[in-house]
Parts: structure tokens; C-alpha cells; sequence
């Protein structure tokens, strides 16, 4: 089915504000949505399609199932967005661009950004690109797991695991276990606040970049 705001709204019970609420997106935007002829860009798109298609499946309604975009055709947008293996590079990129498409089937549902850095080798090598998935709660932890984590400041791809400093942390760690001529790692571990993760995406898979 089409992406229908409003249709979907009335379906669930929600407001716009309760939408804005939960997915992060501002209502202004849903507002301008609904009542003119503007569309979702790529970003906002997955988030509403992840949150409605998860409304549904905690209801068992099965009839719930929103086409990726109008090029789905295409297969899965790679977004011109860099997240950091390494110490940090900051907000880079445009998330709102695409600046290719790839068709794999799997990825359903995901978009592809590249990785920058050296922190995740050699499972993850700069200039990789994954495939990721929003996840809607910011507690919803496989611990041991791949995740993009996106703050305020910065976009990182890292293995997320319970913190040692209570339920309100994380630890984000590295794959690459390379040390300093100190001995000490070069990517060490790092405690992080769940309140600070402004999103949270779990990597499904990955390209090399020879393979695109």
C-alpha cells in the first residue's frame, strides 16, 4: 500500500503530535504532508514506514505493508551520510540525498550509508557501505550487536553492549583491537547516555565497494 499519513493515522488512533512524538519527525512536516502535495524525503520516509509497519505488527495486522518510495523500483538509496568507525567526523553529508541505488532484496526496508574510518576493521572497512534499520526504541538493545548510533554531534557505527556504569549507559566498542605504542587500544571502549542517542539503527548488511 501507498504511504497514506492520514489513513494510517485514523487507522491507529494517533495525532499528528503523537506521530512527531514518536518518530522524531516535527509535526509541521506531517501537517504539510497530509495537506499538500509535498512528499517525504528518503530519511523521513523509512521512519514512517518502520513506525506504521511496527503499529501493525503489534496488533497482528498483517495488511500493513508500505512500499519503500515511488522508486522502490530501483531498489535500496544510498544516502550521500558518512557514519564514523574511528573517533568522530561530525553530522558530513547530506541525508536527504541519494547518490545512488543498489537492488537487493534482503535490504528491504533499509538505506545504505558509508562507512569512514578504521575503528570497525576488518569486519567494516572505510569506504564500506551498510544497509541499516531504524529502530523505534532507543532501549531496544541486542546487545552484541552492529548499530549506527546518531547524537547530537556525531553519526557512529560501532558494537553495542551493556555498560558496567548502570541501565542509563551503554558501551559502544570497537572491532579493530589495534593498541598505541603505549599499549593502550587506539579505539577504546566508550560509555555513551541512552538519553543522548537521538537514533538508533541496526546494521543488516553490508557492501563492499568494489561490489556496487
Amino acid at each position: 500500500m501507498e504511504l497514506n499519513i492520514k489513513e494510517l493515522r485514523d487507522k491507529f488512533n494517533k495525532s499528528q503530535q503523537k506521530v512527531a512524538d514518536e518518530t522524531g519527525i516535527s509535526r509541521d512536516k506531517i501537517a504539510k504532508w497530509e495537506t499538500t502535495s509535498h512528499k517525504p524525503k528518503t530519511e523521513d520516509y523509512i521512519k514512517l514506514k518502520n513506525y506504521f509497519e511496527s503499529l501493525a505488527k503489534d496488533i497482528g495486522d498483517s495488511s500493513v505493508s508500505l512500499k519503500f518510495s515511488q522508486t522502490e523500483s530501483q531498489g535500496q538509496p544510498i544516502l550521500d551520510i558518512r557514519v564514523c568507525a574511528g573517533h568522530g567526523i561530525g553530522l558530513e553529508g547530506d541525508e536527504n540525498k541519494v547518490i545512488e541505488w543498489v537492488n537487493i532484496p534482503k535490504f528491504d526496508g533499509c538505506y545504505g550509508v558509508t562507512v569512514y574510518g578504521d575503528s570497525m576493521y576488518d569486519r567494516f572497512k572505510s569506504g564500506d557501505v551498510i544497509f541499516v534499520r531504524l529502530i523505534q526504541g532507543r532501549n531496544d538493545f541486542d546487545f552484541g550487536q552492529c548499530y549506527v548510533v546518531i547524537t547530537n554531534e556525531d553519526r557512529y557505527i560501532k558494537n553495542i553492549y551493556q555498560s558496567g556504569r548502570g541501565d542509563e549507559y551503554v558501551t559502544m566498542t570497537s572491532y579493530n583491537t589495534e593498541v598505541n605504542p603505549d599499549g593502550r587500544r587506539k579505539f577504546p571502549d566508550r560509555d555513551i547516555l541512552i538519553d543522548d542517542i537521538k537514533f538508533l539503527y541496526k546494521v543488516a548488511g553490508k557492501l563492499r565497494r568494489d561490489q556496487l
